[in-house]
């Protein structure tokens, strides 16, 4: 396996302020359906015990 390429200071500051919660896209988007009557879960654990989450996960059908 070959060693990674290192990465520039500039994409390592780029990656380390970018949050992989709640960033405004995010924020914007739930605010959207929230509008619309959408009712949902973020960050939603659907298998217990699991280390992934659902970001977005609908409560009930509309």
């Amino acid at each position: 396996m070959e060693p990674k390429d290192p990465v520039s200071p500039t994409t390592s500051r780029r990656m380390r302020n970018t949050r992989s919660k709640d960033n405004q896209n995010e924020k914007r988007f739930r605010s959207g359906l929230h509008r619309l009557g959408y009712r949902f879960r973020i960050h939603y654990r659907a298998i217990p015990g699991s280390r992934r989450t659902i970001d977005i996960a609908l409560a009930e059908p509309m």
